[in-house]
């Protein structure tokens, strides 16, 4: 439930002729079996391993080893599920 899924951390329109050249974009990845926390925001970058679980508010911009369980803002591995 309002989970954001952003490949930046802030949103801005592209400007015509803006001599800045256009980033690409950052992969989030989800394994088989992750559990997202309502209002967490998942980031370009984001590697979620199987069977992770993201809690609720989180902010994560890094990969995450399998069975990991992540917390806080910003995030931080704080257990393992198995």
């Amino acid at each position: 439930h309002e989970v954001v899924l952003a490949d930046e951390a802030h949103a801005a329109p592209p400007r015509t002729g803006d001599p800045t050249p256009a980033r690409e974009a950052r992969a989030i990845v989800l394994g088989p079996n992750c559990w997202v926390g309502m209002g967490a925001i998942l980031l370009g970058g984001t590697d979620l391993g199987e069977g992770c679980v993201v809690g609720a508010g989180a902010v994560v911009d890094f990969a995450a080893p399998p069975f990991s369980i992540v917390a806080g803002n910003p995030a931080r591995i704080v257990g393992t599920a198995r």
